[in-house]
């Protein structure tokens, strides 16, 4: 159960791991017997194996003897039925006794009414499900629930977690998740206009009520653009084009001759590993500290004469861009520590 949200994963154990040893002993009233080896109680009529002994069981549990099988038999699944439940001897699972989990029978083989093995087991493409999953009596929902027919998890039934459908009595039946949207009112300052304080807005991504200046055009707050942000000028196409963008104001505001193309950066700086030429920091480090692109550094600088071409740009950090300055390459060299001969060949 999930108090935050407010909805319950209908499958008990989803996955094919085994139960709990200890959710087991809770569904068995009769007999146990402690296994020799690793100590632990068990039914003993489903875990351990008859014997021609006084104790007419084996000394050692199914587990410890590495049987195949260390399942649970027929005799637990008849107080398991009791209580809804039912025991797939296939994946070693216990799962709620209704037609999402087990196929129905006529009968004649299971007195309850259903399949032995699970959906899953049974191969069906489809896997646990059932159609009209919402009106089927078999399956309690909470009041003011439902069930994503995709996912089988129960959530309020309200826009916060499905969209509402015009065409279907109870609205659409998959969650927003597995639709692929974040849950939450997609347009929140639209739906709920009539319900904002003056001056305040709801970010879209995250649903927080802040202040309107707070929020920028494109209705996220900081905390929000900015990961984005990084995330696309991180593309390889987008860092080139920022780069050479860049530079291209420089060029114009000093009337410089300026002839590479985003190809030629690319090559520059994949030459020097997209690390920086003269301390080596790279690319993903220097957006963390900085929240940018490494820059490109003008070996002969700008304000000397130099010019944006090849075998005048090199990439380079912040911090040693600032440090080198108009100074000439050999006298920064001697300057700055991190700014080793082998780099200086390269």
């Amino acid at each position: 159960m999930n108090s935050e949200l407010g909805y319950r994963k209908l499958i008990l154990d989803y996955s094919h791991t085994n139960i709990k040893e200890s959710m087991r002993m809770n569904f068995w009233e009769g007999k146990t017997r402690t296994c020799s080896k690793c100590k632990i109680e068990y039914p003993e009529s489903t875990y351990f194996f008859a014997s021609g002994g006084s104790n007419k069981f084996h000394h050692y549990c199914k587990l410890c003897e590495d049987a195949p099988s260390f399942g649970w038999g027929i005799k637990y699944n008849k107080q398991l039925n009791e209580n809804k439940m039912h025991y797939c001897k296939t994946c070693d699972r216990i799962l709620p006794l209704n037609n999402l989990y087990f196929n129905k029978t006529n009968g004649r083989c299971n007195k309850n009414g259903y399949s032995s093995n699970c959906k899953e087991c049974l191969g069906l493409e489809s896997g646990f499900g059932i159609a009209n999953i919402n009106s089927s009596v078999e399956i309690e929902r909470k009041d003011g629930y439902k069930i994503c027919s995709a996912c089988l998890i129960e959530f309020p039934d309200d826009p916060r977690y499905f969209f509402n459908r015009n065409d279907r009595e109870n609205g659409s039946t998959t969650c927003k998740k597995c639709k692929g949207f974040k849950t939450g009112i997609k347009r929140l300052n639209k739906v709920l206009k009539p319900f904002l304080p003056l001056g305040y807005k709801y970010c879209n991504p995250c649903g927080r009520l802040l202040k309107e200046d707070e929020i920028g055009s494109n209705g996220m707050c900081d905390d929000c653009t900015k990961p984005r942000r990084q995330e696309y000028n991180q593309r390889p196409e987008v860092k080139e084009r920022l780069r050479l963008a860049s530079q291209k104001r420089r060029n114009l505001e000093k009337k410089v001759k300026c002839d590479l193309t985003v190809g030629d950066i690319d090559k520059i700086f994949l030459f020097f590993e997209n690390q920086c030429a003269y301390c080596g920091l790279t690319q993903e480090h220097h957006f963390i500290l900085f929240d940018e692109n490494l820059h490109c550094e003008h070996i002969h600088p700008l304000i000397d004469g130099g010019f944006f071409i090849f075998g005048n740009i090199i990439p380079s950090c912040r911090s040693c861009n600032a440090s080198k300055g108009t100074k000439n390459l050999f006298d920064f060299y001697d300057y700055s520590e991190k700014f080793t001969y082998e780099k200086l060949k390269k």
